[in-house]
């Protein structure tokens, strides 16, 4: 929308005055002349229709004012919190993940509304390979988000989008000048299946493996459909939703081309993760057995949906028509 200053009156003859507004044009920032209740102007610089609002203040007013708003929520949350990301600024908070190559960090908008966030940051003394990677993750999820793929109403809209990406300023942030990724919270995904492990260090019921699995290939069918496999799946990059029964991939920074290898490969990584989790625990023979068969001939289960439906056939022969079992983690009671 173009931003309108107020001009002179400029009669026309007999007829009654006409106001005038200089009008910004919002693509290019070229000046339009634009007249009392006209609601749309064509720029003569770039032909862009521009629809004009004689309420509208400047440009250079409305940055002022965001500025000023921008700096007390920095003065709000404290100049050691509060760092900028896309030219928005954030409060970071605790620090929820540690990689070789990033930090996590969970952070909110501040502003008033504000917005809750995951920031992802590189690791102090990052390498080249590591930035391009954070690069690349960008890139995947904004084209999963994209995507059309059988799922994409359901999947897409649970990853974690792409909010903003940059380098993160702030002097007194021990995070300053490091690239950065500000992704969507995903609600409810706050546990990892290491996480999991460490919970029930004995292994899980046999019956949260089933849905877990499933819950992993449906993911990983929509993102082959998409065109993308994982490539680093493990445990630490599956998030549990313990209330809904979820398992949500992140750290897409390995994606490749969802190749037939690249799809077997990621169908071995969630075998051997579920097998992480339930290591320990009473597991019916045909489940183990296909764990087992998964790992070593994982190019004939590269179908992803295909080996969901197969691991529901054996949960529904090992446990009887399926039924929600509670999954108690700290934090859902």
């Amino acid at each position: 929308m173009g931003s309108a200053d107020d001009g002179e009156q400029h009669p026309q003859g007999d007829a009654a005055p006409r106001r005038t507004f200089t009008a910004e044009c919002s693509r290019c920032g070229a000046p339009l002349t634009v007249t009392r209740f006209q609601r749309e102007a064509v720029c003569d610089h770039c032909g862009a229709t521009v629809f004009v609002d004689e309420a509208a203040v400047p440009r250079a007013r409305f940055a002022r004012a965001l500025r000023a708003w921008d700096e007390g929520a920095t003065r709000a949350h404290g100049a050691e919190r509060c760092v900028w990301i896309a030219d928005r600024p954030w409060a970071i908070g605790r620090r929820i993940g540690v990689g070789r190559r990033c930090e996590v960090w969970a952070a909110t908008l501040a502003r008033d509304p504000t917005e809750r966030v995951v920031v992802k940051v590189l690791a102090a003394g990052a390498d080249a390979v590591a930035a391009q990677r954070l690069q690349h993750e960008q890139r995947v999820l904004e084209a999963l988000v994209a995507s059309e793929a059988p799922g994409a109403h359901h999947h897409a809209r649970r990853l974690p989008a792409v909010v903003g990406a940059g380098v993160v300023a702030g002097a007194a942030s021990p995070l300053e000048g490091r690239s950065a990724l500000v992704l969507r919270w995903c609600a409810g995904f706050v546990h990892t299946l290491v996480d999991v492990r460490e919970h029930y260090p004995g292994g899980v019921l046999a019956e949260h493996v089933a849905w877990m699995w499933r819950r992993v290939l449906e993911s990983l069918a929509f993102a082959h459909a998409a065109g993308w496999a994982h490539g680093a799946l493990e445990a630490a990059h599956l998030l549990v939703h313990a209330k809904d029964h979820g398992v949500l991939p992140v750290a897409w920074g390995a994606a490749a081309p969802a190749t037939p290898e690249a799809r077997a490969a990621d169908a071995r990584a969630a075998a051997l993760a579920v097998a992480q989790v339930m290591d320990g625990a009473e597991v019916p023979a045909a489940m183990a057995a296909l764990v087992t068969e998964v790992v070593r001939h994982p190019a004939e289960h590269a179908d992803a949906w295909a080996l969901r439906e197969r691991v529901g056939e054996v949960a529904r022969a090992c446990f009887g028509p399926p039924r929600f079992v509670p999954f108690p983690m700290p934090g859902w009671g």
